[in-house]
Formats: structure tokens, C-alpha cells, sequence
């Protein structure tokens, strides 16, 4: 099997390529373990007939299912190409605020034409986890919201289809550079507890594990 794994892939096979990538072999530039196995997860619930993945469907799962830290890059990189800053912005807004539903509009307008969009905003965020500042998202809204405008962000958003070879290199150029990152901070943690002398003792391990903030950033859910 290896050996007709290893003849499509120095043959330039696309979906070999993806296999030796998924299963760190061969390729110089492999899939990391922890995003091998958030790879799989999508690849079994989302994969579409055409072999891609709707946009909306990724959004939703990164949500659920990874830390904020780590999801904002996926999310970033898994935007396409096609799409300005602004359009993915507002499309990554609307599948997010489309959970709610329309309902609480009502309750919110109480019979006035406008709201404030400094008060809307909470409404439209309650119950939601959004990573986006409010500060960006003040600057889609109206100063004074209709109710029309605000179903905008209510309804459905359209398909847009990410290919599997995109949604793959997403998650390979998100956790390489979450790796990174993390053990640029380990580095640090481990020089300043050390006092530079790079010496990793049972109570260093304690210090640099000693809040939940940096178990966190270490160990992020999936």
C-alpha cells in the first residue's frame, strides 16, 4: 500500500498528495497531528459529493469546536480568494447572527422605527460567541438600525463552497503557525523561569503550568 502510496505521489497525484500530507509522509510540508484529526471530523460530516466544504457549515464547526486563539486563524485563512476583507466580514457576521432568528426583533424594536445600533448590538450578540470586535462590528451596522436592515443579518447566508485542497492548506498554514507561537511563548516562559540559564527542572514545568491561562493557550480544545 505504501509503496503505491509513494509511486502517485512522486507522480504528482493530487489526492496522494493529500494522503502523504494527512499521514506525514513524504511530503515536506505535512498536516500536524491535532489539525490531521479536525481535518478528518470535517471531512466525514461535510464533505460534500463535489469533494468541498460550505463555508457556512466550517464557520459554525471552528466555533464549536475550537479555541478562539486558534479558530481566528483558520478562519482567516480559510477565506477565498474571491472575497474582499469586507465581504467575508460581513458573511462570517451573518452565518454566525442567522442562529438567532428573527424573533427577538420585535422585542428589541418595541414599535420604533430605528434603534441605536450601540443597542441593538448586545441583542444581536446575546447568546452568540463572535469573534469580532465591537468596535468592527459598529462599523457594518446603521447608526440607527430599521428593522429591515437588521433581518439582513438574520437570513439565510448564501453557499459558498471552500475545495478540499483550500480547506486542507488552511488548517495545515493555521496550526504551523499555532505551533509556533506556542513555543515561542513556551520559550519564553521557560528562559524568564530559568533566569535564562535554559535549564528545565520538575518546578520550572510547575511555574510555566501554573494558571489556566497558559494551560489554556497550550492545550486549546478542539
Amino acid at each position: 500500500m505504501l509503496a503505491g502510496l509513494s509511486r502517485l505521489y512522486e507522480n504528482s497525484d493530487p489526492f496522494a498528495v493529500l494522503m502523504c500530507r494527512s499521514y506525514q509522509l513524504y511530503h515536506r510540508d505535512p498536516l500536524p497531528t491535532i489539525a490531521g484529526f479536525l481535518f478528518a471530523n470535517l471531512f466525514l460530516e461535510f464533505r460534500t459529493e463535489s469533494s468541498s466544504y460550505r463555508l457556512k457549515d466550517l464557520i459554525n464547526y471552528v466555533y464549536d469546536h475550537v479555541d478562539s486563539r486558534t479558530g481566528k486563524l483558520i478562519l482567516k485563512s480559510i477565506k477565498p480568494n474571491e472575497m474582499s476583507d469586507d465581504e467575508f466580514l460581513l458573511y462570517h457576521l451573518r452565518t454566525r447572527c442567522s442562529l438567532r432568528g428573527v424573533e427577538f426583533l420585535t422585542e428589541v424594536f418595541d414599535g420604533r422605527e430605528t434603534v441605536p445600533d450601540i443597542e441593538f448590538l448586545p441583542h444581536l450578540k446575546e447568546g452568540l460567541e463572535i469573534w469580532i470586535e465591537d468596535k468592527v462590528i459598529l462599523d457594518i451596522l446603521e447608526d440607527n438600525m430599521t428593522m429591515e436592515y437588521a433581518k439582513v443579518f438574520l437570513d439565510k447566508v448564501n453557499v459558498i463552497e471552500i475545495s478540499e485542497y483550500g480547506l486542507f492548506n488552511a488548517l495545515a498554514e493555521s496550526y504551523n503557525l499555532k505551533i509556533l507561537r506556542d513555543l515561542s511563548y513556551l520559550w519564553e516562559k521557560i528562559m524568564a523561569a530559568t533566569s535564562g540559564e535554559n535549564v528545565v527542572s520538575i518546578e520550572v514545568v510547575r511555574e510555566i503550568f501554573s494558571n489556566e491561562r497558559e494551560r489554556h493557550i497550550l492545550f486549546g480544545r478542539l
